[in-house]
């Protein structure tokens, strides 16, 4: 499915937080910004209503999400998993369908793979997807950067966590604007 010429709305937009796990999450590039910029997408998905799917990579093995953003996430539950592509778990496919959004917001770990089997998967069922450039990464920057550049020849959007949070925002009048403004010039 191709990405809409318009912006992202709230009524429409979920967001999808990937396998920020373990030792992993420490060892990809820039792992700290991009820990900062997924908890900052999740705080703007809550402010915001967005239905937020939390998932896990074989947490038995790669361990738990770590500490900032299994925090942020506090009141959700995680979709355990071991297929790369989420989508092909029956129960994070149920999730999604029930969210009754069409376009998804995707972060997490590695890029090149668990990130970017799910895309290809959501594309795949019809969902348009944005993928958050800093909300990504892998443990090579090569990698990372062919994760990013297949996925955006399969079809999804290429956006930075503050564009798509200013998008969904979309007047600074909103009252989601001062909440979520702290946040932003971080």
């Amino acid at each position: 499915m191709s990405q809409p010429a318009t912006l992202l709305q709230r009524d429409d937009t979920a967001l999808m937080v990937i396998d920020v796990q373990g030792r992993l999450a420490r060892q990809v590039v820039d792992a700290e910004a991009v820990t900062a910029r997924i908890v900052m997408l999740i705080h703007a998905a809550r402010t915001l209503n967005l239905p937020v799917l939390w998932v896990e990579q074989y947490p038995e093995g790669l361990g738990p999400t770590v500490k900032p953003v299994a925090d942020a996430l506090a009141g959700h539950t995680p979709f355990a998993k071991t297929t790369f592509n989420a989508c092909e778990n029956a129960d994070i496919a149920s999730a999604l369908s029930q969210t009754g959004r069409s376009h998804l917001i995707v972060c997490g770990i590695e890029t090149h793979v668990c990130v970017y089997h799910t895309v290809a998967g959501l594309i795949d069922s019809g969902f348009s997807v944005s993928v958050m450039t800093d909300g990504c990464s892998s443990r090579r920057a090569a990698d990372r950067s062919a994760g990013l550049a297949r996925m955006q020849t399969l079809g999804a959007a290429l956006r930075s966590t503050e564009m798509t949070v200013f998008e969904l925002i979309g007047d600074a009048a909103d009252p989601a604007f001062n909440v979520l403004l702290p946040l932003l010039k971080e």
